[in-house]
This record gives C-alpha cells, sequence and structure tokens, in this order.
C-alpha cells in the first residue's frame, strides 16, 4: 500500500514528527511505501490533495486540529484516515479507540476495515468532533488571540481565568429543521461525535454515523449555571434534567442577541461571529481506516 504519513511538527512539543518516523519505520519493514510529510500553512487543497492522488490510506500525527486540517482533503480524495493521537486532547482518536502504537496502525492499514462517518459544516469549515457558543467557545477565541505555537493543557489557564471573570452568556434561539426547540440564555453545543474536552462528554449519545447532530442548548444566565452544568455533566446526570434541550436534525440554526464566537473541534472558527449560525450534517462523507 501507498500510505501518506502527515505530521505536524508543533504538535505534542515534536512528538507527532517522532511518532512518525516510527511509523514509517513499521510500516515500511511491513512491506508498505510511505510518504512523511509536514503540514504546511497554505491551503490543505494546494499541498495535501495532489500527494493523495494514488494513496491508499492517509496518517495524520499530531492533535485534533491536525485531523480537522487534512479531513478535507482525505473525504476529496476518499482517501480513509487514521489519526495517530500527538496533541493536547486527541478526542478523535478517542473515539474510535485509535492510538499511536505502531503495531495497532500497522494492523489498521492492513485490515480493509473502512467506515464512513458524518461530517459537520459551520459556514464554510467543517468540523468533526462538534461545533459549540458559549464559555468554551470564549475560552477558545481567546487563547487563538494570543497562542504562539504549540500548546498544552496548561496554556488555558488565562483564557478561563479571564472569561471566568467577564463571560455572560448571549441570549440565544435554536431552530433544528426549521422547528424552533429553544429560546433563551444559555449555552449551545452541536455534537458528531460523544467526546469533549476532559472527558465531559455532554452529547453522550452522539453518533458519527447516523447521518444527524446531537444540539443540546443549557439555559444558564450566569457562571452559577454554568458551574451547574459542568457538576450535573461531570456526574452524567444532565441528561435527565428537564430544564436541558437535547435534540437531532440535520439543520440547526442558531441566532443571537450579539455576534456569537463558535469553536469547531477545540480550534475557534476561522468564520467571524455572527449573530446567525448555520450548522448542517454531511453525512458519511469521510472514510476511516480503524484499529481492528
Amino acid at each position: 500500500m501507498r500510505v501518506i504519513c502527515l505530521f505536524n511538527p508543533i504538535s505534542g512539543g515534536g512528538a507527532a514528527d517522532a511518532i512518525s518516523r516510527r511509523l514509517e519505520q513499521v510500516l515500511a519493514a511491513a512491506g508498505h511505501r510511505v510518504e512523511r510529510l509536514a503540514t504546511a500553512r497554505e491551503p490543505a487543497r494546494d499541498w495535501l490533495d495532489p500527494v493523495l492522488v494514488g494513496a491508499d490510506r492517509l496518517i495524520v500525527c499530531g492533535g485534533d486540529g491536525t485531523v480537522r486540517l487534512a479531513e478535507e482533503s482525505a473525504a476529496r480524495s476518499d482517501v480513509p484516515l487514521y489519526h495517530a493521537p500527538a496533541g493536547t486532547e486527541n478526542l478523535f482518536a478517542r473515539s474510535f479507540g485509535m492510538t499511536a502504537d505502531p503495531e495497532t496502525v500497522r494492523r489498521a492499514v492492513e485490515s480493509g476495515d473502512v467506515r464512513r462517518i458524518d461530517r459537520g459544516r459551520v459556514g464554510g469549515e467543517r468540523f468533526l468532533i462538534m461545533a459549540a457558543t458559549g464559555f468554551d467557545a470564549a475560552v477558545v477565541h481567546d487563547l487563538a488571540a494570543r497562542r504562539r505555537g504549540s500548546i498544552s493543557r496548561g496554556s488555558y489557564a488565562g483564557p478561563i481565568f479571564r472569561q471566568l471573570r467577564h463571560w455572560q452568556p448571549a441570549c440565544i434561539s435554536a431552530r433544528v429543521d426549521g422547528d424552533e426547540v429553544f429560546a433563551g440564555t444559555g449555552f449551545v453545543v452541536v455534537a458528531n461525535l460523544a467526546a469533549y474536552a476532559r472527558r465531559l462528554d455532554p452529547a453522550r449519545l452522539a453518533r458519527a454515523d447516523d447521518g444527524l447532530l446531537d444540539l443540546l442548548a443549557f439555559p444558564a444566565r450566569g457562571l452559577p449555571g454554568l458551574l451547574r452544568w459542568i457538576a450535573e455533566i461531570a456526574s452524567g446526570i444532565h441528561l435527565h434534567d428537564r430544564r436541558l434541550t437535547y435534540r437531532v436534525g440535520q439543520r440547526i440554526e442558531l441566532e443571537g442577541d450579539r455576534p456569537l464566537p463558535i469553536q469547531i473541534d477545540g480550534d475557534a472558527a476561522a468564520t467571524p461571529s455572527s449573530t446567525s449560525v448555520r450548522i448542517e450534517v454531511e453525512p458519511l462523507s469521510l472514510p476511516l481506516c480503524l484499529p481492528r
């Protein structure tokens, strides 16, 4: 097989580079043709799409942001993707039992077990895990405005502290497939996968291959309400709270009383914040190669 091993040089402080080298050795020893490739700043369509022509597998060494950088090229080229985690949260890899263990990767590459999953779209950007607006989006945008190079969990301390002092929830109305399902002050998560940062996993019922997105709307008037919801999510009882709005659908529209910052898969959305946000699903549009 021809395998492209994409790595993000700054992920994990160089861990992704080291992982890609180990994978290259193991896969080459197994008879595969491996090409290592570092991520670039230019659009992936320009530098990754051409490389994927004729490729059989794409291994992404990095974090969730590196997966999101590569997945559109994988979808366009119809090349199954595998995530060898080397980032901060690695939610995508966790969702599918993917690890960076070389033998596990080799078996996944060779197994032929290909599964297609849904993707979400916000404006011109795709996401695989979730899109959200609220406190977490404010933190992610705060971090993005100050980010210099690679990050760790400790990088979030300053943004979290600043947002704890200043964050105020927006008044939001949410429509799912044309029907209004929520109107009030609070925050919203739209999930494609169940995984979430710090293993909070609010959308624990979400499935990646059902052709639907899961909307969770949490009413909260301020920081105390947010903290109560976090406690409920951490204990897993939030799904039984009647205040929670949980709906699934193919098209979700959010309207806010102010521009809504959006985070997608843990990154600040490049789309400028707007009072109107449209989120849609692209069913079964990304192929994955999965570990046995």
